[in-house]
C-alpha cells in the first residue's frame, strides 16, 4: 500500500483474512473483504498512531505467497492493526456475524477473570481438544 505522502509498505495476510477495503466511487465506505479480492487502487485504513487514521491506496497484490506459521489473534473489539494497516480478526471462513457470538464466552471470561484466564483456558483446553479430535479421526 501507498500513503499520500508516497510511503510505501506492506502486508502479508492469508487470503481469506478480511479487513476493510473502500472502492470509491462506487463502494466510498469501507466493507469487510477477503484479502485474496483486494486489488491495486482499493483503499485501506492507516493507523497514525494517535488512535487516527487515512486511508492509503493499495498499489499491488501477490497471490499466493507460501510462509510458516499461523497466527490468528482474536480481540474483544474483532480489530486489529498489522503494519499499520487497521484488519479484522475474522476471516471470510468464520464470518463476523458468526464469530462474534461464538467468542462471546472468551470475551466474557476476559472481562470477569481478568486476562490471564483466557490463555490458561486455551492452553488447557486445546491440547484436550487436538487429542479427541485426534482419537475422532481413526
Amino acid at each position: 500500500w501507498e500513503t499520500e505522502q508516497n510511503r510505501t509498505s506492506s502486508l502479508l495476510l492469508s487470503p481469506q483474512h478480511l479487513l476493510p477495503i473502500a472502492r470509491p466511487p462506487a463502494q466510498p465506505d469501507a466493507r469487510l473483504t477477503a484479502a485474496s479480492r483486494v486489488r491495486a487502487g482499493d483503499l485501506v485504513l492507516v493507523e497514525d498512531g494517535c488512535g487516527g487514521g487515512r486511508r492509503a491506496r493499495v498499489t499491488g497484490t501477490t497471490f499466493p505467497v507460501a510462509r510458516r506459521g499461523l497466527y490468528n489473534p482474536h480481540t474483544a473489539s474483532g480489530q486489529l492493526v498489522v503494519e499499520g494497516v487497521r484488519v479484522s480478526c475474522f476471516t471470510a471462513s468464520v464470518p463476523p456475524w458468526l464469530g462474534t457470538p461464538l467468542l462471546a464466552p472468551l470475551r466474557l471470561l476476559f472481562w470477569a477473570a481478568g486476562p490471564a484466564a483466557v490463555p490458561r483456558l486455551l492452553d488447557r483446553a486445546l491440547p484436550w481438544a487436538w487429542a479427541q479430535a485426534a482419537v475422532a479421526s481413526r
